[in-house]
């Protein structure tokens, strides 16, 4: 490939010099000087093709052939401005497109989660026979939350608020404008986070009229109290109201809700509860299994006015609710901001 024009140049020497030594041998003999040459170069043979199998010997063949082909695709694109730009067009929304959803693919199947054990983390499905059947993720009611956390023991459960709400929070003078995510006791558990600074929400606080109190996240705890190492016990204001800061996560710790500061969802069959308003996430306890969970969970909801409310809709109809762990769906609860 590197330095070709020397080499040929040697080689057709090289064959000159034969048919020359040659052609004088010949002489030798008697013949003349163009029946010697020319006797000479039939005991050759075909110089053209010695001089090609030199060529293609040693070296990439594939090489020589994209260049020839760039060179004259080129020249066809320089002849042609009006193709060429749709060319260019269309090849940069194609690659646009395309990384877009091979990021969207890679965040939601391909990469792994970001906590310990994501095989043990699951989030629950419905599946219904009849006569529109579905299977589908679903999210709970209050009563439901309770008969989760109270009689499935073989899952550690937790839920959240649908999404993010907007709130002001107020430390001292400063007034910030950020997004708060609701989540019940042992949120932080399925996910498997320690908080850096302070501990999780217990289940007094959340109980309906329970204390309030939040956990900051890394981000919110560096820029508006400037890391300060005895922030916890501190009183800040969101929405007006006093909330007690019981917790800093670590710095590389995520949740589906992606919140600035969180607080107890403080859960309830009355108000949102009286819908299917919480999305649910699990972990599977140690010595547990899914097929136990999944029997223990159908067992505790049998009763639920939601299922009977949807056996009298739905006569002949069947629903069954199981758990498909994490290691096959991502547990993103409908949250923009989690995108980021």
């Amino acid at each position: 490939m590197f330095g070709r024009k020397r080499k040929a140049s040697d080689f057709s020497a090289e064959i000159e010099a034969h048919i020359q030594h040659e052609s004088e041998r010949l002489g030798e003999q008697g013949l003349s000087e163009e029946e010697a040459r020319a006797a000479a170069r039939r005991s050759f043979g075909n110089v053209m093709q010695a001089e090609e199998r030199f060529y293609e010997s040693g070296r990439w063949l594939w090489w020589d052939h994209l260049r020839q082909d760039l060179r004259f695709g080129l020249r066809m694109l320089a002849r042609n401005p009006g193709f060429t730009v749709t060319v260019v067009l269309t090849l940069a929304l194609s690659i646009g497109a395309n990384t877009a959803i091979f990021s969207i693919v890679n965040a939601l199947l391909l990469k792994n989660l970001p906590y310990a054990h994501p095989e043990c983390m699951g989030a629950i499905y419905a599946r219904t026979t009849g006569s529109e059947p579905y299977d589908v993720r679903r999210n709970i009611d209050g009563e439901q939350w309770e008969l989760l956390r109270d009689n499935v023991p073989s899952l550690l459960s937790a839920v959240s608020a649908m999404g993010t709400s907007g709130v002001n929070l107020q430390a001292g003078t400063q007034v910030q404008y950020l997004h708060a995510g609701r989540v019940s006791a042992h949120y932080f558990d399925v996910l498997a986070l320690h908080p850096l600074l302070g501990r999780n929400f217990s289940e007094d606080e959340d109980r309906r009229h329970g204390p309030k109190t939040a956990i900051l996240s890394y981000a919110l705890w560096r820029t508006a109290f400037a890391a300060n190492p005895n922030v916890l016990g501190h009183a800040v204001l969101l929405k007006g109201e006093p909330y007690t800061i019981i917790g800093v996560l670590s710095e590389n710790a995520t949740t589906p809700l992606n919140a600035d500061v969180y607080i107890a969802l403080q859960p309830s069959r009355e108000g949102e509860g009286q819908g299917t308003n919480f999305a649910a996430i699990t972990r599977l306890r140690d010595g547990a299994s899914w097929h136990q969970a999944d029997a223990e969970m159908n067992r505790a909801w049998f009763r639920s006015l939601r299922v009977e409310h949807f056996a009298k809709s739905n006569p002949g109809a069947h629903i069954t609710y199981y758990s498909v762990p994490c290691k096959k769906v991502k547990p993103i609860f409908y949250n923009p901001r989690s995108w980021r």
